[in-house]
């Protein structure tokens, strides 16, 4: 390989990771340690829920706040542990409903799997009937050790907008004003 070459290759090397660095994070592959993306689509009938963690976060939602306890998920102890993960899935977020009085929704299904690179994909789909807003927070950042985040980003069934919000345990939750987007969140 000619010097010329090993220098075109080195800059092209050095431009990707600026790029990477200038686009953030959304464009990284994977997941940070101690981060979650969450994706909501509100349809007319049900909310439903995508989240992605790592595998470190995984571990987290697992032991709670003792972060020596923490173990990082991977493909060896995820079927072991995917059950367990299950049940905690039910309780990561908390949606509630404007209405007076305030009712908190069950999930109706939910399923999750282990990702290419060890991040755990939950999905949850929450079926309601509700006139007014709806509440959404990320209940599992009181109950993991500080310092972790989740992005939200809700949209509605045309794949609108609705809103978009780093969450962290001294913000944890968004309301999402329903009764002026039920016009959106019409279709399936």
């Amino acid at each position: 390989m000619t010097t010329l070459a090993r220098v075109g290759f080195r800059t092209l090397g050095l431009l990707a990771v600026w790029l990477a660095g200038l686009l953030g994070p959304a464009t990284a592959v994977g997941h940070e340690l101690k981060e979650m993306t969450i994706q909501a689509r509100v349809h007319a009938d049900r909310v439903d829920l995508v989240i992605v963690v790592s595998p470190h976060m995984a571990g987290a939602i697992l032991t709670g706040t003792d972060e020596s306890r923490i173990t990082a998920i991977n493909a060896d102890t995820f079927p072991a542990l995917r059950a367990e993960l299950e049940i905690r899935a039910k309780k990561i977020c908390t949606l509630t409903t404007g209405e007076e009085p305030a009712r908190e929704l069950a999930p109706g299904a939910t399923d999750l799997v282990l990702g290419q690179e060890n991040e755990v994909e939950f999905f949850l789909t929450y079926p309601f009937a509700i006139n007014g807003p709806l509440r959404l927070k990320a209940a599992v950042l009181e109950r993991i050790p500080a310092g972790y985040t989740a992005s939200l980003r809700v949209i509605d069934a045309k794949r609108n907008l609705l809103a978009a919000k780093v969450l962290s345990r001294e913000d944890a939750d968004v309301t999402i004003p329903l009764a002026t987007s039920a016009a959106g969140a019409s279709g399936n």
